[in-house]
């Protein structure tokens, strides 16, 4: 359905319940036909803030829509990260765009599209502002 293929693939797709601890073997050669690196986050968090970062890139480049994407993103920050209002420095402004969104009615001085501008540019910022790996542990 997403347009790619390997030879390990189908096995995958394939496993039957009894078949399960075959997964991770068959999942990790399917990654390494296909050319992914993947690297597993240390814990839980470092997880969550590696999705966010990966759901702001999506954001950036245009394969999601900037409202659904400040909206995962919160998402991560309210379940993953446990965070709470006033949140951090670095997500506030995506915080405030996913309620502005979720809240936003016509009657609103600011357009929806605007509102969406807003959010594209606080993924673009915090992409821009992502850590790199040695600052992140």
């Amino acid at each position: 359905m997403a347009g790619v293929d390997t030879p390990s693939l189908p096995l995958l797709a394939g496993l039957g319940h009894r078949e399960e601890p075959e997964a991770g073997e068959l999942f990790t050669q399917v990654v390494q036909e296909l050319g992914w690196h993947i690297e597993a986050p240390a814990n839980s968090a470092a997880a969550a803030w590696s999705r966010i970062y990966w759901l702001a890139e999506q954001v950036v480049d245009g394969s999601l829509d900037a409202a659904t994407g400040v909206d995962r993103m919160w998402l991560q920050m309210l379940t993953e990260l446990n965070m709470s209002w006033p949140y951090t420095e670095k997500l506030r402004q995506i915080a405030m765009c996913a309620s502005n969104l979720e809240d936003w009615d016509e009657s609103w001085s600011i357009s929806l599209e605007a509102l969406k501008a807003q959010a594209l540019q606080a993924a673009h910022h915090l992409v821009r502002n992502r850590p790199s790996k040695q600052e992140a542990t």
